[in-house]
């Protein structure tokens, strides 16, 4: 017959273990981006030779010049997610980011998140107590309300050069757009 002495052995050492286990809290945040919340929203810039959040469309058509000359034009549109969702963190730096799931959707996907963290209590007050700022509180509200398919991405954030939160106050965008119309020389 055998000792079941080994048996109990094992046994106890697992009670001991659960037992002083059960009480004891895990950390919130175990990776290495301590200052990185779950289900918060984050500007983060990666260098420009890292692409993978980037999209470069372009295409070729016909203008016409004002002296009624028919020439081609070229457009260049870059996509870029800059907002991403914390969905959780892995070990070391790496973090689940929430982004669109067609790169074509960044401009969408970075005006709502943008518009969504301005909606704060401070924001509205301040913003209802004009009539442009009623205006503003108004186009924030319809951005926020976009929807945009999303997708999720496991990433190593130690290739981001600059992590931020989200501005909660609001500033009006500035957005220019420079446009060149030349004629090429041809010799």
């Amino acid at each position: 017959m055998r000792s079941i002495a080994p048996f109990l052995l094992v046994a106890a050492f697992l009670l001991i273990a659960a037992a002083t286990t059960c009480g004891a809290e895990t950390p919130a945040n175990t990776s290495g981006l301590p200052f990185l919340q779950i289900d918060t929203d984050y500007h983060v810039q990666f260098p420009d030779h890292i692409k993978a959040f980037t999209r470069i469309s372009s295409s070729v058509d016909y203008g016409k010049t004002s002296s009624g000359q028919r020439i081609p034009v070229t457009t260049k549109v870059t996509h870029v997610v800059t907002v991403f969702t914390i969905r959780e963190l892995g070990p070391s730096q790496w973090a689940l980011l929430e982004h669109p799931s067609s790169l074509s959707d960044a401009a969408t996907w970075n005006l709502q998140r943008t518009s969504a963290a301005k909606l704060n209590s401070q924001n509205i007050k301040k913003l209802q107590s004009t009539d442009d700022g009623k205006k503003r509180l108004e186009d924030l509200r319809r951005y926020a309300k976009n929807s945009v398919d999303t997708t999720q991405t496991w990433v190593n954030l130690a290739h981001a050069f600059a992590i931020s939160p989200l501005p909660t106050e609001d500033t009006r965008p500035k957005i220019s757009v420079n446009v060149t119309i030349g004629k090429r020389n041809s010799d």
